[in-house]
């Protein structure tokens, strides 16, 4: 049993003390004194959410070896063989003792956790700062406007993972970043600031280097812009539409809705059953 229990130890505290390294090389860089208010909330969302994944992390670790600790200690006091149990009782000194022991290692790990939630901390403020700039930034440029009409700057599109919104947001995206001429790395920043849910869930994983945004490009679109999985999401909601008279229009328009979706995607609703 104990063995066992050992032989989990040592990879669970490999993974704690690889990620406290990489903990420990973090960057936490100021802005380029030129950088745009833009530039810098990019700058400071990656580091956020690059803090959080170190957090969520770590959090993770500390947690499985603290369990694989615990059962240790659950073992050895079910044991009823003075000797055995002396020799479990030096084992288990061995390994969680001393400045390699996991008790330093969960101290430090502890420590980590505190750390990085500070610099979460600054860097949430950072960008609640870099917002509260930008609406004064675009007030006073009202305020010293030309009455000329002036179309209002569209905002990025967002996805989440819903293949019945991927074609709609890779539209949006293509003409206002992919299909512009900038670095392929200012463009995966703009991408990563575009994905929420489980759609930056899948790319979460990749650094933002520019070698990375065709990599992360084709990952999205092999994951959601496949037509079929939205038409099968679609017939699903087709489907589950109830007949209500009471709501007879909402109920029309929804189907409306859900049947203009398939036809852009090629569906032919003349001939096509909602049996599909």
């Amino acid at each position: 049993m104990s063995s066992n229990i050992i032989a989990s130890i040592q990879p669970a505290k490999e993974r704690l003390v690889n990620l406290l390294l990489e903990i420990n090389s973090i960057e936490l860089k100021s802005p380029e004194p030129d950088a745009t208010i833009e530039q810098q909330e990019i700058l400071y969302t990656m580091r956020n959410r690059t803090l959080e994944d170190k957090l969520r992390r770590i959090q993770l670790c500390i947690k499985t070896l603290q369990s694989i600790n615990d059962d240790w200690l659950k073992y050895t006091r079910t044991i009823t063989s003075t000797k055995k149990k002396e020799e479990e009782e030096k084992a288990f000194e061995v390994i969680t003792m001393g400045e390699t022991g996991i008790y330093q290692i969960l101290q430090q790990g502890n420590e980590a956790i505190i750390t990085l939630i500070m610099h979460k901390e600054d860097v949430e403020q950072k960008l609640i700062q870099l917002s509260k700039e930008k609406r004064k930034d675009v007030e006073v440029s009202n305020l010293l406007s030309t009455p000329n009409v002036h179309l209002p700057q569209l905002s990025l599109p967002t996805f989440n993972g819903d293949p019945r919104q991927w074609r709609q947001f890779w539209s949006s995206f293509n003409a206002a970043v992919h299909s512009q001429p900038i670095p392929e790395i200012q463009k995966l920043n703009y991408l990563y600031s575009c994905l929420n849910g489980n759609a930056l869930e899948v790319v979460l994983g990749y650094d933002i280097a520019p070698e990375n945004y065709e990599i992360v490009r084709r990952l999205l679109r092999e994951k959601y812009g496949d037509p079929s999985a939205a038409t099968t999401i679609l017939y699903k909601e087709l489907r589950s539409i109830k007949r209500d008279e009471k709501e007879w229009v909402k109920m029309v328009e929804h189907i409306e809705k859900v049947i203009r979706q398939l036809e852009a995607l090629g569906e032919n609703m003349e001939h096509s059953s909602i049996e599909h």
